[in-house]
């Protein structure tokens, strides 16, 4: 479904698949910046970090079995991950991260927009899920329309329809 996607300002999508999973790990830790902060040697930091991000992919699959990855591309060149599980009345993007420096470039927002043109064209929801404390992401969601519809202790579970 998302070879649909019509994508602007140079981006693409294409599956990921395990030569990925460095860059993924990367993207994951450029969006832990609270975790450098935190008192440990760097060589601890990257064990933690590691773990993080293999609790999450773990999580992913296992709450998504039929999610799809993808990496997204801005001129053939890697900058961010994508997951989506599509069902017959609803898409659920599942994660959505850019590298630190590819942040604030409109990227997300261009993703985004094209995820909604999509679901609108098959009459499905779009829903996601975002970490209470990451309010530039809630931000961006609420500012594109979506509106807040559960939540958790951790997380706000947000749809658009």
């Amino acid at each position: 479904m998302l070879s649909q996607l019509s994508l602007p300002l140079g981006l693409a999508l294409r599956p990921a698949d395990e030569s990925d999973r460095d860059f993924s790990e990367a993207v994951f830790f450029s969006t832990r910046e609270h975790f450098y902060q935190l008192p440990f040697a760097a060589g601890q930091l990257e064990i933690l970090l590691k773990q993080q991000f293999q609790l999450q992919q773990t999580s992913y699959t296992t709450s998504f079995p039929l999610a799809e990855t993808y990496i997204i591309e801005q001129h053939r060149q890697a900058i961010g991950k994508l997951m989506i599980d599509a069902s017959e009345d609803c898409l659920q993007l599942i994660d959505i991260a850019l590298l630190g420096h590819m942040r604030g470039k409109g990227y997300g927002s261009a993703l985004l927009l094209a995820l909604k043109n999509l679901a609108r064209q098959h009459g499905l929801r779009l829903q996601l899920s975002v970490d209470q404390q990451n309010t530039r992401a809630k931000k961006l969601y609420l500012d594109l329309g979506f509106r807040l519809v559960g939540s958790s202790a951790t997380h706000d579970q947000l749809c658009w329809q």
